[in-house]
């Protein structure tokens, strides 16, 4: 699997959590919403092997959570989740 597809995945929940970060600081809880709603569906239809599908689902995950804790520090001055 390629990385850009990787990005691709994970800039679609971005968008999401985008729009929430308006509204209040992040939580896990919103990265959460936003990997199953955005990335867990699209992961699942790339037909991986059980392993390859963890181990994309770890990567985008860590890479939502990072953006998450760059929008709260960007939008709202505050550090983490």
């Amino acid at each position: 699997m390629e990385e850009n597809e990787v990005d691709w995945i994970a800039a679609k929940a971005w968008e999401f959590l985008g729009d929430k970060v308006k509204d209040a600081p992040l939580t896990k809880k919103e990265v959460e919403m936003a990997f199953d709603v955005f990335a867990r569906p699209r992961v699942l239809r790339l037909g991986l092997s059980e392993f390859e599908r963890r181990q994309v689902e770890d990567r985008i995950m860590a890479k939502l959570e990072e953006r998450a804790k760059q929008m709260n520090l960007e939008y709202w001055k505050k550090e983490g989740l």
